[in-house]
Order: structure tokens, then C-alpha cells, then sequence
């Protein structure tokens, strides 16, 4: 497991091995298809991963913190047996016993991806929303992109009818 101290998501995470192996032999739909399916569901969250190194065992997921690696997932169902473990459900199928070391490695890896991911996606947050974030999700209005925006919309409404009638004489 990680650290104390390094800092946990704030949701678990399906990570899916985006490995060629892994790809070749299905990882890449199952990876689709739980796109698909947990979509909708903002307690679950959804990562790639370069590769486990359990290239005969895969594809391969892992879930984030608990640790858990589960292999062999490459039929029809696969997608909605991860996706139910993810929410609470059974094993989605054989667990994989990592060697400790490769196991820590990876877990310290899949920290720092999803802490980024994670920074990434409330950035992108704050920026939709036109404000600062305080670091507890919600955002501080941005005096000064507010009025910005205000003042591009009145040049786009100003420049909107001094072009309108120029565009009616090349019309007639």
C-alpha cells in the first residue's frame, strides 16, 4: 500500500492495464465498456495504466487503494463483473498475487497517476466554472474573468449590429 502519508483518492479507481498484451487479448474493450458503464457513476473512478507485468494473466485490473489485482478478463462479461466489484459486489474474477516489491511499486505508481488525475480534473473543474478553487471542490467567483466575459459578450453584441445591416446589402 502506499504510504500514511502520501494522500488517498477521494473515490476508489478501476485501473485497467493498457499493456500490449493486455490490449491484444481484450483490455482495450473491457476498458470501453466499463467507460460505458461507470460513467454515470461519480463514486468510481476510471484509469489506465502502462502495464502490471502480469502479461500472461491478462487483461489485467487493479482497484485503487485496496490493492487488489484480478486477471483473466476477457469475456463478453467481464466489464460488468469489474464494474460490480467496483461498487461493492464480488471478486470479478482470478486475484493475482503480485510479488511485494512489484506490488508496492505499482500501488506508489497508480498513487501519483490518480493524485494527478485527480489535480487535473479539478483544474478543469475550476476552469468551467469561471472560478478559483478553494480546495474543498466549490469555487470562488473570479471577479476578474467575470468581467471579461461581460465585456466580450458586449463587443460580440455591439459587432453583431453594426454587421447585420452590411450583410443585408450584399444579400439584395
Amino acid at each position: 500500500m502506499p504510504e500514511p502519508s502520501d494522500s488517498l483518492p477521494q473515490r476508489p479507481y478501476v485501473v485497467v492495464c493498457r499493456g500490449p498484451h493486455c490490449r491484444e487479448n481484450g483490455g482495450l474493450p473491457l476498458r470501453q465498456r466499463l467507460v460505458e458503464l461507470l460513467a454515470d457513476d461519480a463514486t468510481v473512478g476510471l484509469a489506465g495504466y502502462a502495464c502490471f507485468g502480469q502479461c500472461d494473466e491478462g487483461p489485467n485490473v487493479a482497484f485503487f487503494p485496496d490493492g487488489d489485482w484480478y486477471g483473466h478478463l476477457d469475456d463478453r462479461d467481464a466489464a460488468a463483473r469489474v464494474a460490480r466489484h467496483a461498487l461493492g459486489g464480488p471478486p470479478p474474477g482470478d486475484a493475482l498475487r503480485l510479488p511485494d516489491e512489484e506490488r508496492t511499486l505499482h500501488l506508489r505508481n497508480m498513487a501519483e497517476l490518480i493524485q494527478t488525475l485527480d489535480a487535473d480534473r479539478a483544474r478543469a473543474a475550476r476552469r468551467r466554472s469561471g472560478g478559483r478553487g478553494r480546495g474543498d471542490g466549490s469555487t470562488v467567483e473570479n471577479p476578474g474573468l467575470r468581467a471579461f466575459a461581460m465585456k466580450c459578450n458586449q463587443l460580440r453584441q455591439r459587432l453583431q449590429r453594426f454587421l447585420l445591416p452590411d450583410q443585408r446589402r450584399t444579400r439584395e
